[in-house]
């Protein structure tokens, strides 16, 4: 595909995605007169706003993965072409280096900004693709008795706890929670009755992500909370569901419109 149809189509995919949650915090920030707040979410339109992460934060902070997004879904134009895997464990060795280096000297503001820029998910990314050309892994998750992958599940759980409990072990977190999430969505997609459930929501995973937000501060201004933990908790994910599940509909709209 050509590079600028390719980032093109990305953008808006994302833009598209993005849209509910920047208007309706757009018109809440503008009603309540929060005009730093304003300025940031014309910004998140143009997948920038982690470039400078914390200072272009803004509540809630979520949405600054859309343009770490983007940034990958530039990076991958370039990296498609490279089948090595000895590059992508190159990369994410240089990234882990980097961010070793950072916690070192103390600098929280520059790692701040790079734990939420694209060189702090390379390796994650570097393994995402070599994961995707290299099934091996995933095939023999999927055929390991239960019992096993119950106990990696649970041994993994434990490698989370103790490793976010160091500064340099913290660094391999998201790695051994990528092998978790893998081990558990396997176990979850061999269970009939789960399978089927999970596969079903995650058709609408993206819009409760951008959604829900945007229905806990309807919650809240309605003031639902008052009512306890446990009815505030069912009008949260019915909400976030039914708004999600509308955002949906008009996503697919726009999208057969304007993303070809």
């Amino acid at each position: 595909m050509d590079g600028r149809k390719y980032l093109r189509k990305s953008y808006l995919k994302l833009l598209f995605l993005l849209l509910p949650a920047v208007l309706f915090f757009f018109c809440y920030d503008f009603i309540e007169g929060a005009w730093g707040n304003v300025v940031k979410r014309i910004i998140q339109p143009t997948m920038l706003s982690n470039f400078d992460y914390p200072d272009l934060r803004v509540s809630p902070g979520v949405y600054w993965y859309f343009s770490l997004t983007f940034q990958y879904y530039v990076l991958y134009y370039f990296f498609r072409k490279y089948q090595s895997s000895i590059c992508l464990l190159t990369v994410s060795a240089i990234s882990l280096l980097l961010l070793y280096m950072l916690i070192q000297v103390d600098m929280p503001h520059a790692l701040s900004i790079y734990r939420h820029c694209f060189p702090g998910w390379l390796p994650l990314f570097a393994l995402g693709i070599w994961f995707a050309r290299n099934d091996r892994i995933s095939t023999l998750i999927e055929q390991m008795p239960k019992y096993v992958a119950y106990i990696l599940l649970v041994t993994l759980s434990a490698f989370v706890v103790l490793m976010n409990m160091n500064v340099e072990l913290w660094i391999f977190v998201p790695i051994v929670s990528l092998f978790f999430f893998m081990t558990l969505g396997r176990l979850v997609y061999r269970t009939r009755y789960m399978g089927g459930l999970f596969k079903w929501l995650g058709g609408y995973s993206a819009f409760i992500f951008v959604c829900h937000p945007i229905a806990r501060e309807i919650m809240f201004s309605l003031n639902i909370p008052a009512y306890g933990l446990c009815i505030s908790l069912l009008v949260y994910l019915l909400l976030t569901f039914v708004i999600a599940c509308v955002y949906e509909k008009l996503y697919k709209k726009l999208s057969a419109k304007y993303i070809k």
